[in-house]
């Protein structure tokens, strides 16, 4: 019995060592994407007035810190891109405080870093704030399955902003796509 009792805690051990090596991950790709910004040329675009604009925002930077991150750490691409997403939500910008200091205890999975990064994409800063405030304050989010933490962001999204909601289910439906 105090062999298996050990066994579990390790297991437990371990994943939230897990939870905090993603941690780690998002801090570096900070780093990266901190030090690229501002030696990247940007791209020009046409204004609504037909005239050609050089905006200050690098968009070179994101896509080449996740190509790079991708080839070093063996990742794909789109995981490269979600940890740039999450460096630049979570440590850049601090829209996120509150989901940055539950990934830093260890407690917070990439599933679950997913989903609020992907639900609270289109909110302001205010608005994403005040539905990580009502999701981690729901009772045991965070020791249930993914299911239960996504019906918690879900009611916390409709609560602050039930149009975000809505938009996001129709930009999702608009992007679907099969390809070969």
């Amino acid at each position: 019995d105090v062999l298996q009792d050990g066994a579990i805690s390790g297991v437990a051990a371990a994943r939230r060592n897990e939870n905090l090596m993603l941690w780690l991950q998002i801090a570096h790709t900070e780093q990266v994407v901190t030090a690229r910004t501002g030696r990247t040329p940007s791209l020009p675009r046409k204004a609504r007035s037909g005239r050609t604009v050089m905006d200050d925002q690098d968009v070179l930077v994101d896509g080449t810190v996740a190509a790079e991150l991708a080839c070093a750490a063996g990742i794909t691409l789109r995981k490269a891109d979600y940890l740039v997403e999450a460096a630049i939500v979570l440590v850049i910008d601090e829209k996120l405080p509150l989901t940055a200091r539950v990934l830093q205890q260890g407690r917070l999975d990439w599933p679950r870093l997913r989903l609020v990064l992907g639900r609270t994409r289109g909110l302001g800063a205010e608005a994403a704030q005040a539905v990580e405030t009502l999701v981690y304050a729901t009772r045991g989010v965070l020791d249930g399955g993914t299911r239960r933490f996504e019906n918690a962001l879900t009611a916390a999204v409709l609560a602050v902003d039930a149009d975000a909601e809505t938009k996001r289910r129709a930009r999702n439906r608009k992007d679907r796509r099969v390809s070969i």
